[in-house]
């Protein structure tokens, strides 16, 4: 067995304990070595929780011990992180979205080419149990020929703008933060995008403080980036459908996902986690619907992230191309900044960019 590849994480906020959990106690491929945060105290409370050193971005990137930088910070602190990763020799594996602009985003995936490195960036819940049997399903044949696909999800960001400061700042948009989930699990079961029409707005640029615990509780701030986007999609193969992700609705996620087919239709769980439900739907011999659960035992059920270092950490192992290359993540972020232009010239836009479907599990 290959030694573990050595892990620097980079940023210790909120989401980043699950990550040091699973990456230092489930996936054994990788050692998390190091980590370092903008507030350098954060980086020293995880450092001693989890038995690693804490340091300086520098420092870091000196270490020899160390082959990936995974990023966990905001979105407009990618670019800065990724290109200097990259520049000292590291591997890199960055949360979503990969950068705030495409031509960002193309130059540290050239840059990562040129040094012949591995970049990769994805929401990792596309290979959970839940969207792992939608796709074996898929290549099956199971639900025949795949004919359309409807995307629907909500969110209240009156609420969690409130409570998360980072989703008011540029990336942190109801697209970058939350859609990114499922339209990377939309390519992943059906491939690249070609075409969309789009219409996207912020029907709330001003809100008001609804965290009691916030010393601006009751104060209204800004709040500048989309709240709502609605289109229409065209796959590389043909395949239409609809994508609409609204984050002026409730707090509860209530997702629906369905693929259509000739045969059959999969109706999906919450792209914004591992496992769930999946649930095939066909034509009883009199026409009526025979709903019926799918299991296919397969693993990756619970929070399982720390999962995209583990698997890019085996491609680079096995020189083989990781199931999370930035290429997708680069398709992903150009198909919204395509619907944000489609959006303002009212009309149908080509995606510049694309990528290849990346492997089932």
């Amino acid at each position: 067995m290959a030694e573990p590849m050595g892990v620097g994480v980079v940023g210790c906020g909120k989401i980043s304990g699950i990550y040091f959990e699973n990456m230092i106690h489930r996936f054994d491929n990788l050692k998390v070595i190091s980590c370092c945060a903008n507030h350098f105290e954060h980086a020293e409370k995880a450092a001693q929780k989890y038995g690693i050193e804490a340091v300086t971005f520098d420092e870091m990137l000196s270490d020899e011990r160390i082959g990936l930088i995974v990023n966990l910070t905001p979105v407009p602190s990618h670019y800065e992180i990724i290109k200097k990763a990259l520049l000292a020799g590291k591997n890199v594996f960055t949360e979503k979205a990969i950068c705030l602009t495409l031509d960002e985003a193309k130059e540290v995936q050239s840059l990562a080419k040129e040094k012949g490195l591995y970049l990769c960036s994805a929401p990792e819940t596309f290979m959970g149990e839940a969207l792992q049997t939608a796709r074996r399903l898929i290549d099956e044949g199971k639900i025949g020929e795949v004919t359309g696909f409807s995307v629907n999800a909500n969110r209240k960001l009156d609420f969690l703008t409130s409570y998360f400061g980072f989703l008011n700042l540029p990336g942190g948009g109801i697209d970058l933060d939350y859609g990114v989930y499922y339209m990377t699990a939309l390519i992943s079961l059906l491939g690249p995008v070609d075409t969309v029409s789009a219409f996207s707005q912020n029907r709330s640029p001003e809100r008001v403080n609804c965290n009691p615990e916030s010393p601006h509780y009751g104060e209204k701030y800004a709040s500048p980036n989309i709240g709502q986007i609605a289109a229409m999609l065209r796959t590389e193969s043909g395949v239409t459908g609809t994508f609409l992700i609204d984050g002026e609705s409730i707090m509860s996620d209530l997702a629906h996902f369905y693929i259509y087919g000739t045969k059959g239709v999969l109706d999906l769980c919450d792209a914004n986690g591992f496992g769930g439900t999946v649930k095939i739907t066909s034509e009883n011999p009199d026409f009526s619907p025979n709903v019926q659960p799918v299991d296919l035992g397969l693993p990756y059920t619970d929070n399982c992230r720390g999962i995209g270092p583990s698997e890019e950490a085996d491609a680079i192992a096995s020189g083989r191309r990781s199931r999370t290359d930035c290429a997708m993540a680069v398709h992903v972020l150009d198909i919204f900044r395509t619907m944000e232009k489609s959006s303002e010239e009212g009309k149908a836009l080509k995606v510049e960019t694309t990528c290849a479907r990346p492997e089932a599990l």
